[in-house]
């Protein structure tokens, strides 16, 4: 999520949990660490690298079953004007 100068400090990355139901997500093997269904990484605003660390959809369990997914959604803010 490039700009033409390299970078793009206002870009974002937003996951949603998909496959979870009502139920609550947990990591496998430790159920008492509680996954959040919906959580957004921003870019450095100086490198414009998007940090952070996701679990893998292998890792969580929803009512004792590992079939979820990260529903993924890029946002890219291009504040160039045209002239």
């Amino acid at each position: 999520m490039a700009s033409s100068s390299g970078r793009e400090t206002s870009a974002k990355l937003h996951f949603q949990i998909w496959n979870c139901d009502n139920n609550v997500p947990q990591v496998v093997g430790v159920p008492q660490v509680v996954v959040a269904q919906q959580f957004t990484l921003r870019a450095n605003t100086t490198t414009g690298l998007i940090p952070g660390w996701v679990y893998g959809n292998n890792q969580i369990s929803c009512g004792n079953v590992q079939s979820t997914q990260w529903l993924v959604t890029e946002y890219k803010i291009d504040l160039r004007k045209t002239l």
